[in-house]
C-alpha cells in the first residue's frame, strides 16, 4: 500500500475450532495462497487464494482438502514459482503425503485435477515428518520428506502431472531421528539443500545437512553442524537455511544456552 500502513486484519474462513499453524506464499506477480488445518476431532486442510487483481480472497478457490481417505491432517508447505504455479503438500494417516497444485493466470487458472498421491510409506516404523516442496525451474518441483521415525530421508521428482520414484538417504544409525521442522532449498544449478534436527540420545537435538546432487542424482555429505551439545532447541522452528545462487549454503541456529546465535556456511558449487 502506498501508505505503508497495515491494513485491518482479514477473516478468511470462519471455522468453530482451533487451527494449527498456517503457510502462505506468493509469486511476483503479488498473488497469495494460503493453507492452514484445523485442530478439530477430526483434522482438515484447508486453502484459499488471493489474485492480485482482486481486493478479496476467492469464495471459489477456497477448499477443504477432505476429498480422501483417509482425510488428511495437516497441511504441511505451500510454495509458489515466478509462473503462478503453488503446490500445496499435506500429510493423511502419519504415511503418506499428498499434493495439490494451484495455477494463477494462464490458460486454465485454478485448482489443477485432483489430490495427487506421493508414496511416502515404509512397512514397520510409519512416523512421517512433515514434508517440504522445492521448486526447480518452470513448473517442476520436489518433495522431501522423512519417514519411519526420521530414518529415511527421501526426494520425490514432480512435474505438473505428478510425482516420480523416491530418491531415499536412509540414516543408518537407530539411536538418531530427524525431527520435525525439515527446511530445503535449490540452488541455480539444481542440487537441494536439506537442514534439519536430528534428536540424539544424550545430545538433544543437534543441526544437521544433507545435499542431494543433480548431476549426480544422489545424496551427498551428511554433516552435523553444531559440536556435540552445542543445540538445544524444542522442534526446529529456530533453523533457518538460505541456498545463494552460486550453490553456496547458510544455516542459522541457536547455541546450546540460547546465549548465542550461530551460522554455518558451506560450498556446494
Amino acid at each position: 500500500q502506498t501508505s505503508g500502513q497495515w491494513l485491518a486484519e482479514e477473516a478468511i474462513e470462519s471455522l468453530d475450532v482451533n487451527l494449527l499453524p498456517p503457510a502462505i506464499a506468493s509469486d511476483g506477480a503479488g498473488n497469495v495462497i494460503i493453507t492452514f488445518s484445523t485442530n478439530d476431532v477430526v483434522p482438515v486442510a484447508y486453502a484459499n487464494v488471493r489474485t492480485a487483481a482482486s481486493s478479496a480472497w476467492s469464495a471459489a478457490a477456497a477448499t477443504a482438502i477432505s476429498d480422501l481417505a483417509p482425510a488428511p491432517a495437516t497441511a504441511s508447505s505451500v510454495v509458489m514459482n515466478a509462473l503462478g504455479r503453488a503446490v500445496v503438500l499435506f500429510r493423511s494417516d502419519a504415511t503418506r503425503v499428498f499434493v495439490r497444485q494451484y495455477q494463477f493466470g494462464g490458460d486454465t487458472p485454478g485448482w489443477q485435477g485432483a489430490a495427487a498421491y506421493a508414496a511416502n510409506y515404509n512397512p514397520g516404523l510409519e512416523l512421517i515428518v512433515e514434508p517440504v516442496a522445492v521448486f526447480g525451474t518452470a513448473n517442476d518441483f520436489s518433495i522431501v520428506s522423512a519417514h519411519n521415525n526420521g530414518r529415511f530421508l527421501s526426494l520425490w521428482p514432480c512435474t505438473e502431472g505428478g510425482c516420480g520414484d523416491a530418491q531415499t538417504f536412509v540414516n543408518t544409525s537407530v539411536d538418531n531421528s530427524l525431527r520435525a521442522g525439515l527446511h530445503a532449498a535449490r540452488a541455480a544449478a539444481g542440487n537441494l539443500t536439506v537442514l534439519f534436527g536430528i534428536d540424539q540420545p544424550g545430545y538433544g537435538v543437534r543441526p544437521g545437512a544433507i545435499r542431494f546432487h543433480a548431476g549426480l542424482n544422489a545424496w551427498r555429505g551428511m554433516n552435523m553442524l553444531g559440536q556435540l551439545g552445542s543445540i538445544h532447541v524444542e522442534g526446529e522452528s529456530a533453523l533457518r537455511l538460505a541456498v545463494h545462487p552460486d550453490g553456496s549454503a547458510s544455516a542459522l541456529f541457536p547455541s546450546w544456552n540460547g546465549s548465542q546465535t550461530l551460522v554455518r556456511s558451506a560450498d556446494f558449487r
